[in-house]
């Protein structure tokens, strides 16, 4: 599978991806909003292996695309669905490379993994689930036109206790 937009291309990760994830999720900017530690070469390969046995969309499990710039073919990040047991419902996470935030690439992923799961399949409603802290997170998904649901406040984050914000955004609004 292949989404499309008119920079970028989400798709499957290939086995030379390692060292471009690692600069993503290896990076302590990156891994400090998320519930994993910064990515050491042995978790980049176990992810990229998990990613590429999930097919996008199967119920029940997250599956993971790279993000490409469709200009040079680098990837800058990565994006993932997991859809629910029954089909209906799902929730995303997104990552990008700390140089190449801030000219819209996350807000152009992202628009287009919404397109896919609403579109394609058919899911009701899309979650984001993100430390209350992670501003450029909280910012993309009200770009999105995502909003605000929940907080959820003294939730154990990395050993401190932290706030969630839970984003919503269902078919019809999107």
């Amino acid at each position: 599978m292949r989404l499309e937009t008119e920079r970028l291309a989400l798709r499957p990760y290939r086995d030379d991806d390692i060292d471009a994830l690692l600069r993503c999720r290896g990076d302590e900017s990156v891994a400090r909003y998320q519930l994993w530690e910064p990515f050491t070469r042995e978790d980049a390969e176990k992810f990229i292996g998990a990613c590429k046995a999930i097919p996008p969309g199967a119920p029940g499990t997250w599956s993971g695309l790279a993000v490409e710039l469709k200009s040079t073919g680098q990837l800058i990040g990565d994006c993932a669905l997991r859809v629910d047991e029954n089909g209906r419902t799902g929730e995303i996470g997104f990552n990008l490379t700390p140089e190449f935030q801030g000219f819209g690439y996350g807000t152009e992923a992202v628009r287009r993994l919404l397109e896919y799961a609403f579109r394609d399949l058919h899911l009701l409603t899309i979650t984001a689930v993100m430390d209350a802290d992670n501003r450029g997170a909280i910012n993309l998904c009200q770009r999105l036109g995502m909003r605000r649901e929940k907080l959820r406040r003294g939730v154990q984050y990395k050993g401190r206790l932290g706030d969630e914000m839970v984003y919503v955004i269902n078919r019809e609004e999107f």
